[in-house]
């Protein structure tokens, strides 16, 4: 159920004959859909990003050295 969301955008956008460049991934909290995000668009830069300090943190350290998606 979690990937729905992106299993949707990404139908949604092909559908369109887009695809993205860039995607925001705001409230990222633990990378879950920023990891499913990174996964369905392979050449797209991904930011993302949390307010929760503990989230972000654990974001940083998820995605450390990731070429694809910064936080």
């Amino acid at each position: 159920a979690s990937s729905h969301t992106v299993r949707h955008a990404a139908a949604t956008l092909r559908e369109h004959g887009r695809t993205p460049t860039r995607i925001l991934d705001l409230c990222a909290g633990q990378g879950t859909k920023t990891r499913q995000l990174a996964a369905t668009f392979e050449h797209a830069a991904i930011t993302a990003t949390d307010t929760d300090p503990r989230r972000l943190s654990t974001l940083s350290a998820t995605f450390h050295g990731s070429p694809q998606v910064s936080i």
